[in-house]
């Protein structure tokens, strides 16, 4: 059986200079976000930390994990207590090898926002995959049980 993998930025658009969603209506292109990194490194823009969270997850999503951890931790080091870069830099270490620190950021933005589903599912994901299965039960279970038509919580409760 195949698992699920883990939800990042999901239903995130970034928007054009013009306000509209980059071209397609998806996240910004790959150009896009390390042009608004580079310039927000360089102090020439400030990025907000929605903004870098959601260039975090697009650097994800394209493989460009040392970058999307590097984004994350940014928006850390200014506030510490950010679930949804949490979430993001947890499914990034995991992606990296880094199971153990994943699983850490990612109980952290569980706690930090014990609402959030995708966070949840994201957890018990890593968790199972770890073969953590009784914690991972846990948190795919509260997944469910906050977003009951969560199809990653819900699939991936089935493989457990």
């Amino acid at each position: 059986m195949t698992s699920k993998t883990s939800t990042v930025a999901k239903g995130s658009r970034a928007a054009a200079s013009n306000g509209k969603p980059a071209k397609g209506g998806g996240p910004a292109s790959g150009i896009e976000v390390a042009d608004a990194i580079a310039k927000a490194q360089h102090g020439e823009v400030s990025v907000s930390p929605a903004k870098a969270i959601e260039m975090a997850g697009t650097l994800f999503r394209q493989g460009k994990l040392a970058q999307a951890e590097k984004v994350c931790r940014q928006v850390l080091s200014a506030r510490p207590a950010n679930a949804d870069a949490h979430n993001v830099l947890g499914v990034t270490l995991n992606a990296a090898g880094k199971r153990s620190e994943g699983i850490e950021s990612l109980k952290r933005a569980a706690t930090l926002a014990p609402t959030a589903a995708t966070i949840h599912a994201n957890l018990g994901e890593i968790l199972r995959q770890d073969g953590r299965l009784e914690g991972a039960g846990t948190a795919l279970e509260r997944a469910v049980e906050i977003e009951p038509a969560n199809s990653q919580a819900l699939n991936n409760l089935v493989i457990l």
